[in-house]
């Protein structure tokens, strides 16, 4: 089960600068967008990039999973809800 700790909605328009040759938002801007949300989200619990150096500890990115449901187009307002999850799953191995 996972739970949500906390949420972030970030909101923006889409720059002509992020579009392709086809006149959509090029594919690898999505990974930006998301690191958009995740600092936001991060401000919004008092422990963006700058706290997180002063702590000596960090939350890198470990996996990204992307599903292109639809293009965005230049001039479209979009938004991104990046949410922090407590995975409340549990596990036990048997060692031999």
């Amino acid at each position: 089960m996972v739970n949500v700790y906390c949420s972030e909605t970030t909101e923006f328009k889409v720059a002509f600068f992020d579009l392709d040759p086809m006149n959509v938002v090029w594919h690898g801007n999505y990974v930006k967008y998301m690191e958009i949300g995740r600092c936001a989200l991060l401000d919004k619990i008092g422990y963006n990039y700058t706290e997180m150096v002063k702590s000596g500890y960090a939350f890198p990115v470990t996996d990204i999973k992307i599903k292109y449901v639809r293009p965005l187009y230049f001039g479209e307002n979009a938004k991104i809800v990046s949410s922090l999850l407590e995975d409340t799953k549990s596990s036990m191995k048997k060692e031999s």
